[in-house]
């Protein structure tokens, strides 16, 4: 099989793990944040509902993100390619994985979350996918 033919499989294929990590969206940076704070503001005690959108929204992404970074990560490990493909796939997992969270790691997480949405009301309106990712990789990036 030729070079071309490998890297093209090769990139598809990390395209379908990418896009069946990403989590659905039903809310916005603003309903996060109004759902995370009071949660956070009680030392991390689920005390509501809403503390467990919070919780589930951010397990759910820290989920994703380390479903990915193992998935490329096996990829790496068994395709039969040349090292710049592999050292593609290994970029590509560090910039769409997340490792593997901690409890503390997510709780850090989420006031991450919290602080920059705390200064950026403006970014109140867009989906929380970009922010929560970021905060989690922040805590424990793919490596």
């Amino acid at each position: 099989m030729g070079q071309n033919i490998k890297a093209a499989i090769f990139t598809t294929l990390a395209t379908v793990f990418v896009a069946l990590s990403t989590p659905a969206h039903a809310m916005s940076n603003g309903d996060l944040y109004q759902f995370c704070k009071p949660y956070a503001d009680r030392a991390f005690k689920a005390e509501a509902a809403n503390d467990l959108a919070c919780i589930g929204y951010f397990k759910g992404t820290a989920d994703a993100g380390s479903r990915t970074c193992d998935n490329l990560g096996r990829v790496v490990e068994i395709i039969d390619a040349s090292d710049e493909v592999k050292a593609n796939f290994l970029l590509l997992t560090s910039i769409e994985g997340i490792g593997e969270i901690t409890e503390a790691d997510m709780r850090a997480a989420i006031q991450d979350f919290i602080n920059k949405m705390g200064k950026t009301p403006e970014k109140w309106k867009y989906r929380p996918d970009f922010s929560v990712f970021n905060s989690l990789k922040k805590m424990s990036p793919c490596e």
